[in-house]
């Protein structure tokens, strides 16, 4: 029994080592290559070329309703939303608010616009204008000019005085 028993044992090492003997072969081996690219597109630049301006107004009175004023983003004309008591004082003092931004040519663009908070809570403004959802794009040589609109609301108890909020601009490709 026992001669029988060394006998099969022999068999089977002779089998698994020659299972690895013919996994060690270079028979099977394969290789691919893949290529690695970059591109480098002209860097963003934005400039801030002029500051979107309401106006002058008084503000309303006691129980009035509030005041909407709407600049216009290509022409920069100043019409009014809701009208409420409060007057604006100088006509044709306002004007769109402009960037410049440059890049890549022909090259497809995402923007935010981020705006911060007026000093008086009575002043807000809203309203920006163009729309951050609009397809747009650089230009042939890289340019594109932006304006910029929006909707200004006055309140009864907005102070006497030059409110300034910051708009920031943010373009992408």
């Amino acid at each position: 029994m026992k001669k029988t028993y060394l006998a099969k044992l022999a068999i089977v090492s002779f089998t698994v080592v020659a299972a690895f003997a013919f996994m060690g072969t270079g028979a099977q081996a394969e290789t691919g290559t893949i290529a690695s690219t970059v591109s480098i597109a002209t860097p963003i630049i934005i400039t801030g070329d002029s500051d979107l301006v309401f106006g002058v107004f008084t503000a309303p009175s006691s129980g009035s309703p509030t005041q909407k004023w709407r600049v216009d983003a290509v022409s920069s004309a100043l019409t009014v939303v809701v009208a409420g008591d409060g007057l604006d004082l100088f006509a044709d003092d306002q004007h769109r608010g402009t960037y410049t931004v440059t890049g890549e040519p022909d090259a497809a663009i995402t923007y935010t616009f981020s705006i911060s908070n007026f000093p008086d809570a009575f002043v807000r403004l809203g309203g920006i204008i163009p729309d951050p959802q609009t397809s747009i794009g650089l230009d042939g040589t890289g340019n594109l000019t932006v304006g910029l609109g929006g909707v200004l609301e006055l309140n009864f108890g907005a102070a006497s005085a030059t409110h300034i909020a910051t708009i920031t601009l943010e373009v992408n490709y």
